[in-house]
Order: C-alpha cells, then sequence, then structure tokens
C-alpha cells in the first residue's frame, strides 16, 4: 500500500512539470508567432510605402 502511494507522489510531481512545459511551449510559439507577424508586418507596410512614393 505504502509503495503505490509513493508511485502515486511521483506521479502527481511529474505531471505539473509536464503540464508546465508543455503551457511554455505553447506560449513561447504564441511569442514567437506575434513577434513574426508583427515583423512581417512592418516590412509588408515599408513595402507598400516605397511602391506609393515610387509612383
Amino acid at each position: 500500500m505504502k509503495r503505490a502511494n509513493g508511485l502515486g507522489g511521483k506521479r502527481q510531481r511529474f505531471l505539473p512539470n509536464e503540464r508546465r512545459r508543455q503551457t511554455w511551449r505553447k506560449h513561447r510559439l504564441t511569442l514567437i508567432d506575434r513577434r513574426s507577424k508583427w515583423f512581417y508586418q512592418q516590412g509588408f507596410n515599408l513595402k507598400l510605402e516605397q511602391e506609393e512614393s515610387g509612383d
């Protein structure tokens, strides 16, 4: 009985870490996505301005 509890404790300790790792990965991906979108948006806007001023 004690042995089963010990394993259960380990499992509980492992799950939150795994969950934390998954949420961090998800969060990191959204941050990268947001940053790249902003970066490309800036570049796209500059391109448009150059084309408009060229006409």
